[in-house]
């Protein structure tokens, strides 16, 4: 992968995801598509482990520097999620779209809650706010997931432009 195109694409995503993101709030719940969470999970499939794990841990660092979790928590959460991903793209070659994006909606519910978890044990939230927050993480997971299908084809189209040695799988 080069670098310099992994920063430009990352740019887009990130513009993407605080402009777009903020005309696209649903409620006063901040229910937003997490596109950096989608970059990640599409850089794990189709570039080589090394290179993914880091893409995806300064994808979280980005995330944290973006969001109002502590420092540290999406950067963490997304390098986990990365060594898990990476362990079950072997297992997913040549599989369907449909896996991934279950696969999509899935992560996205564990990072949120992973930083939820991470957010009540450095006593920013409490427990009970866990019925506030439940609802709005499932629909961000469910419009993240719909939107993987459409990174999807635009990774595959723009694959050579951008460097990317391997394809989707």
């Amino acid at each position: 992968m080069r670098w310099l195109r992994f920063g430009i694409l990352v740019l887009v995503f990130l513009v993407l995801q605080i402009g777009v993101g903020r005309l696209l709030e649903f409620s006063p719940h901040r229910i937003v598509p997490d596109l950096l969470l989608l970059l990640a999970i599409l850089l794990i499939f189709c570039i080589p482990a090394d290179q993914a794990l880091i893409a995806s841990w300064l994808l979280g660092l980005l995330k944290d520097l973006t969001s109002q979790a502590p420092l540290g928590s999406y950067s963490f959460t997304f390098g986990l999620l990365g060594l898990l991903l990476i362990r079950l793209r072997e297992l997913l070659v040549g599989s369907r779209l449909l896996p991934q994006i279950f696969l999509m909606f899935v992560s996205s519910l564990i990072i949120e809650h992973l930083v939820w978890l991470i957010c009540v044990v450095k006593s920013i939230v409490s427990l009970e706010s866990y019925r506030q927050t439940l609802t709005p993480m499932i629909i961000s997971a469910l419009i993240t997931a719909a939107l993987y299908p459409y990174a999807y084809l635009l990774m595959t189209k723009l694959h050579r432009t951008l460097g990317l040695k391997g394809r989707l799988k």
